[in-house]
């Protein structure tokens, strides 16, 4: 911070797709604070260090920083201001807040410059963390896999249709989607690039007459032939630099999803058109084979947890640890053959630890 003459360094729990849950990659906030809960947001200023977190987290959190030298900031709680309301009213006239702009949606970026503005305040996007953790996990590398009609009902080739009829209605011909569960619909797409989350690691654009891929090769080698039908495959590292190549386009943006670095990249030389992703409201509305699978899954999850309550009262006398009995719950349903991994980690409390919020 003092060799870029940075006043106060932001750091929250994003990814550069505003994803809810991170891969290990993105942990940025966890190695800095030593928090593991899923949502915070840190602050390091010259002289302090802050992680904010809601409720469900103050005990976990207090108990994980307090070699760390962060101090809570309960947020929700009466008179605790939120971090970017905080910043606005300590941050000095003049200063530098320096932050990833990766990790912020232009939505956010636009709310915390206009609570700074009457401030003089710089924000310069920089990354300080990349130097300091040296054994930082690797960039995600399962195999992704294509999601066969029968399950969605609708081939990628007919969503990406549907989204090019609804871009011309909006005046656009281009769009850019960071959001990884709506390219994973649109293309019917799945990876395992996150825990308990079936997304690739990807960006994706979209033209009138063709549809670009941004992702990590090795990951689609076994697709690659299926998956390049309906789409034109880059390498991740090429995004950013391939969005200078636009010029007196008219850009379609969800402001909530993309980031402020895409943001940046496009704004100057296009007419850029706001609005929500186009796919956000297309998937809402499932078809008549979703709504069977949707169904069909209830019903074969609830046969696993009906034996799971069965197996518990049967062994009520034994002693059953929490961990025992959520391996026990997840083997059940991992015994199911469309089984493909849990849609979070089971959360399992007894006694005392049951009155903790995620426990």
């Amino acid at each position: 911070m003092e060799e870029n003459k940075i006043d106060f360094y932001l750091v929250p729990s994003k990814d550069p797709h505003g994803s809810e849950y991170l891969p290990d990659y993105y942990k940025e906030r966890e190695f800095l604070t030593g928090f593991t809960g899923s949502q915070g947001t840190a602050l390091v200023t010259r002289d302090e260090a802050y992680l904010w977190t809601d409720g469900r987290y103050y005990i976990q959190a207090a108990r994980e920083i307090k070699d760390f030298g962060f101090e809570l900031k309960k947020q929700g709680q009466a008179g605790v201001l939120n971090y970017d309301e905080w910043i606005a009213e300590n941050i000095k006239e003049g200063m530098t807040l320096g932050l990833n702009a990766e990790y912020f949606s232009h939505q956010e970026f636009s709310s915390i410059s206009k609570k700074l503005q009457n401030k003089n305040i710089k924000i310069i996007d920089i990354d300080l963390i990349k130097d300091l953790w040296e054994d930082r996990y690797d960039f995600p590398s399962d195999d992704a896999f294509l999601l066969d009609i029968k399950y969605a009902g609708k081939s990628a080739a007919e969503k990406i249709s549907e989204i090019r009829e609804i871009l011309k209605k909006k005046n656009a011909k281009v769009t850019v989607v960071s959001s990884l569960v709506d390219i994973g619909w649109t293309l019917n797409l799945r990876g395992m690039d996150i825990k308990d989350t079936p997304v690739l690691i990807s960006f994706m654009v979209i033209e009138e007459g063709k549809v670009l891929l941004f992702t990590d090769k090795d990951n689609i080698k076994k697709i690659e032939e299926e998956l390049s039908k309906d789409v034109e495959i880059k390498d991740y590292s090429e995004f950013y630099e391939h969005l200078k190549a636009y010029k007196d386009e008219k850009i379609y943006l969800d402001p909530a999803s993309i980031n402020e670095r895409i943001y940046k990249g496009l704004c100057e030389k296009n007419e850029i058109i706001f609005g929500r992703n186009i796919s956000e409201d297309l998937k809402a509305i499932k078809n008549e084979v979703e709504i069977k699978n949707l169904e069909e899954t209830y019903v074969r999850d609830g046969v696993a947890l009906f034996k799971f309550i069965y197996w518990l009262k049967k062994n009520a006398k034994n002693k059953i640890g929490e961990y025992q009995a959520a391996m026990k719950l997840d083997g059940l349903r991992q015994a199911d053959p469309l089984y493909i991994s849990n849609s979070f980690d089971t959360i399992s409390a007894y006694g005392p630890n049951a009155a903790m919020m995620h426990y």
